[in-house]
């Protein structure tokens, strides 16, 4: 009986914590789905990977810990010196993958040539190398607008190919994505030729026809994020803004036509 009460008053400390974790957490759940990592960066750039992980090691360790060091018997002191340990292992973890989240968050969303690039914090590359100042609540459109000079761009382009370092993490590149419109929907593809080859997208966007929205005038290019996740987005055919996305690969879907 002894050591079923002590296991029921662990349990009790440890649900405790749990609850206290809970409640400090939802704010950064906050800060990560909704502010850095608004949809649909929350699934291209990594957002809701990232919460999970400091979900897991937040709210699994600090109360596993607790349910470890507590007992009854301890002396108010020592408890406190146990808890206080506790929770500054607990804040270390937090800030570190806050740092992490924030280090790799979703800046720009970025026209090159015919589609679209997430570029991350993390990503950005400056001619000195020197700091840029880059959002905090969430991507901006940009557009990438490559150099005149034929060795500058062809540089960029085999960087790019070779390297992995594209267009879109360039700031030096960056314009205004208005100035970019025409060109936008120029290399925009007819929603139509995406609802032809994908049954999938065809649901999508009919339920959305029903919903008041005339899908018909819309037109598509692909969204490429971390580790080349690749989405649909579509655009509105007279502002060329994102009004819809969707979580298909418009490449690989048009390559089974």
């Amino acid at each position: 009986m002894a050591d079923a009460s002590l296991l029921h008053q662990k349990l009790k400390a440890s649900s405790l914590h749990v609850l206290v974790s809970i409640l400090v957490l939802a704010s950064c759940s906050y800060l990560l789905l909704w502010l850095w990592y608004p949809y649909p960066y929350r699934a291209l750039s990594g957002g809701s990977a990232l919460l999970k992980l400091i979900l897991g090691i937040d709210i699994v360790a600090g109360p596993l810990l607790t349910l470890f060091v507590y007992h009854p018997a301890k002396r108010r002191a020592a408890l406190w010196l146990d808890f206080s340990v506790i929770g500054l292992l607990q804040i270390a973890a937090l800030g570190y993958g806050l740092s992490i989240a924030a280090s790799a968050r979703p800046v720009h969303l970025v026209f090159e040539k015919d589609l679209f690039r997430i570029a991350h914090a993390n990503e950005v590359r400056t001619p000195s190398d020197e700091p840029v100042a880059l959002p905090w609540t969430g991507p901006t459109l940009k557009t990438a607008k490559l150099p005149d000079d034929v060795a500058a761009r062809n540089q960029i382009l085999d960087d790019a190919l070779n390297k992995g370092v594209f267009e879109a993490y360039r700031s030096e590149l960056w314009q205004p994505y208005e100035s970019a419109r025409e060109q936008v929907l120029a290399a925009a593809q007819p929603v139509a030729r995406l609802t032809a080859a994908s049954p999938a997208a065809a649901l999508s966007l009919s339920e959305l026809q029903a919903d008041g929205v005339d899908i018909r005038r819309l037109r598509y290019l692909p969204v490429v994020g971390r580790d080349f996740a690749t989405w649909t987005v579509l655009l509105d055919p007279d502002t060329a803004l994102p009004v819809i996305w969707l979580p298909l690969d418009p490449s690989a879907t048009l390559s089974n036509e």
